[in-house]
């Protein structure tokens, strides 16, 4: 698989059929330049004061989109299937807050299959045995940086 990664300009403002057609506008040139699996990042939430303005709606008008990974709300979203316009399931997935969880997307190289989970804080800091597909330097590296990460965002008035 490579890689591709699509910065197409993404339209905000009043008008959320525009917001739909510029995700499906990325997501088509995402495709067309090889990509077999479509991840959006998004800052929409699923906060029903946001409506239509949420990942759920957007991911309902768009396709050819496997995952979204959402923020905005800071809700705790592990693997939710959303279906897309043409009924094709998305998986959502979104962290929580303030660095408390980790999401991890699994990708099987196999079937193509995708998954999500969510590690806590505490259980990154507290174990060096995670039951993860991950080196335990990338474990100790993760570390580092959580805790300079959060030490930061619980720093910040």
């Amino acid at each position: 698989m490579t890689p591709c990664i699509s910065f197409d300009g993404i339209s905000g403002g009043e008008d959320v059929a525009a917001l739909y057609h510029d995700v499906q506008k990325a997501i088509d040139s995402t495709v067309e330049s090889g990509a077999e699996i479509v991840i959006a990042l998004g800052h929409l939430g699923d906060e029903t004061a946001s409506q239509p303005w949420t990942s759920e709606e957007t991911i309902s008008k768009v396709s050819d989109l496997d995952v979204f990974i959402d923020g905005h709300s800071h809700s705790t979203v592990v693997g939710k299937e959303i279906m897309d316009k043409e009924n094709n399931p998305v998986l959502l997935t979104q962290t929580g807050e303030y660095f408390d969880k980790i999401g991890m997307l699994l990708i099987d190289g196999e079937t193509g299959k995708i998954s999500s989970d969510l590690i806590s804080y505490s259980e990154i800091i507290s174990t060096t045995e995670l039951k993860l597909p991950i080196p335990l330097c990338l474990v100790n590296i993760l570390k580092c940086s959580l805790i300079t990460a959060r030490s930061m965002v619980l720093s910040v008035s």
